[in-house]
């Protein structure tokens, strides 16, 4: 319906209860267990009401190893919740070949089990911390799009097309260089790799989750010299290149993006206020999509008719920036 009017209502409510138990000195646990009751209605174009009952328990394990070393394990039950966009048409104004997006009252909240492993490691004195995390998430009725299409139009919107999964390990690191007699200086570092797999609901095959890539790095750097009131330093974030993709209907979309980074120079003085000059995105970072769209069916059974290279960026910024209290 390409002016749709309607109304879309959520009223929900949460009880929880949370236990603490202190297993002995170096060993914790706490449980959660939530029950989530909502009732979703609809009026306008579409009349429907819907009720939805979960219970998401959690549990969170903590061991200290040693006084530096602390291992962690979570298992929790999560619940997405919906957007009400999606439940009926409205606008895109992110495609100029697609005037509205259809909406689909039948959609159904996303759920999880989340699986997490995590050990961290505390240097002495305050010098830091390596922290990894291994992670498994078990999903059911992922949302993505699916065909709704007429006898005279080809058109899909966001429902649930099955199981899937998510996994990944995340190393994160700080090292400030007190063992070298600089405390000043802090060198911050990150990885994230992850896969996932859902089943393609035009093409039947097994893909990566929409928008979820390989992963990604980042890089930090700050010196705070507090003799001369003075800190400065960098942050260098970028992704692993490759397959973060949308699956429509009509067409597939790639993604990529260059570095993201900032630089500053921070002055603190004058009855405490702070001068601070950044620099962002000094080598104007781009955002790239190629669109490659299909005519005469689905992505499965139309023909190539059309690929779509557009590139954007917003620029070089530099700001100086004061702050202080008055």
């Amino acid at each position: 319906v390409s002016n749709a009017n309607a109304s879309v209502e959520e009223l929900r409510y949460e009880s929880f209860i949370i236990h603490n138990w202190q297993l002995n000195s170096r060993m914790s646990l706490e449980s959660t267990l939530i029950v989530e009751t909502s009732e979703i209605s609809q009026s306008g174009d579409v009349s429907k009401k819907r009720d939805f009952d979960f219970i998401r328990p959690k549990v969170d394990y903590r061991f200290d190893i040693t006084p530096s070393l602390q291992l962690r394990a979570t298992i929790e039950k999560d619940v997405s919740q919906l957007s009400f966009n999606d439940f009926t048409a409205n606008t895109n104004s992110g495609d100029d070949d697609q005037n509205t997006i259809a909406g689909n009252p039948e959609l159904r909240q996303e759920q999880s089990w989340r699986y997490d492993l995590n050990l961290e490691y505390r240097f002495n004195d305050d010098n830091g911390v390596i922290s990894s995390n291994i992670y498994f998430h078990d999903l059911e009725d992922v949302i993505n799009r699916v065909d709704v299409s007429t006898l005279t139009t080809i058109q899909s919107a966001n429902g649930n097309i099955g199981d899937g999964e998510r996994f990944g390990l995340s190393l994160n690191g700080s090292l400030r260089m007190g063992f070298i007699n600089q405390p000043g200086i802090l060198i911050t570092a990150g990885l994230t790799v992850e896969d996932s797999s859902v089943t393609d609901p035009f093409l039947g095959i097994d893909r990566r989750l929409t928008r979820q890539g390989r992963g990604d790095y980042n890089f930090g750097f700050r010196h705070d010299m507090p003799i001369r009131n003075i800190n400065y330093g960098f942050t260098y974030r970028n992704s692993i290149q490759d397959n973060q993709k949308v699956y429509d209907i009509d067409r597939i979309e790639s993604y990529n993006s260059d570095a993201f980074s900032i630089l500053f120079v921070e002055y603190q003085g004058w009855e405490g206020m702070t001068l601070r000059f950044e620099a962002t995105n000094p080598r104007e970072s781009e955002r790239c999509r190629i669109r490659t769209r299909y005519s005469g069916g689905t992505i499965a059974t139309g023909n190539l008719s059309e690929l779509e290279d557009s590139c954007s960026h917003n620029g070089e910024k530099y700001a100086i920036k004061i702050r202080g209290t008055f």
